[in-house]
């Protein structure tokens, strides 16, 4: 069986030499190169001995850059432990363009935006009332990834109007420029109060 030798350049046409050489007396036609530079273009080139070492011609040359850098991703709205009233939210933020974005709430899978010439993506999701766990995940096309988790809170709108719950002095007589002093079940803003003062049956009464 002939033994298979792995030769290596960062220039193409790679030369059948010692110095090229990488690997030698392999009998798969696999070879997996771990000497290797993040970002660096390395050449390739195969060639195949007999027992004899007649050495074959080299095969086609193949190229591979490494990438081992994980893709930016920057998410732009919403910051994180973000509060908000409605119960949707749209996403917006950047990657590398040739980078899929997924979206995941509380783990469950909700969108894949698309990805712009210019990296920039915008999704719209569902919210639950209290906290959303948002996982966001940009994976390159060389599986490195990133990995972004935040919270987004939606709090229910109150829509109930403010009720008194105490209300001093009461069914008695008041004289005009009186005082009325009225508790409320939530704070609320004074400047926006408005008191509305009823006559009772009996008119000396408020």
């Amino acid at each position: 069986n002939p033994e298979y030798r792995v030769y290596r350049s960062t220039q193409p046409n790679v030369n059948i030499t010692s110095g090229n050489q990488i690997a030698s007396g392999l009998t798969t036609t696999t070879y997996t190169d771990h000497d290797v530079v993040d970002g660096v273009k390395y050449y390739y080139v195969v060639t195949a001995a007999n027992n004899a070492d007649h050495i074959s011609k080299a095969s086609n040359e193949a190229s591979v850059t490494v990438d081992h850098t994980p893709p930016p991703l920057v998410i732009t709205h919403p910051v994180k432990d973000f509060e908000t009233q409605e119960d949707f939210i749209i996403m917006t933020g950047s990657t590398e363009a040739d980078a899929q974005v997924d979206v995941y709430v509380k783990f469950k899978h909700v969108g894949t935006p698309t990805i712009n010439s210019n990296g920039t993506y915008e999704i719209q999701f569902d919210l639950v009332e209290g906290e959303n766990i948002v996982t966001t995940v940009a994976k390159d096309k060389d599986g490195n990834e990133t990995i972004d988790i935040r919270t987004i809170t939606y709090i229910v709108p109150d829509l109930d109007a403010p009720r008194p719950t105490k209300k001093s002095p009461t069914g008695v007589r008041v004289e005009i420029d009186s005082q009325i002093i009225v508790t409320y079940n939530e704070p609320i803003n004074p400047e926006t109060l408005k008191l509305t003062l009823k006559r009772s049956d009996n008119p000396q009464n408020v």
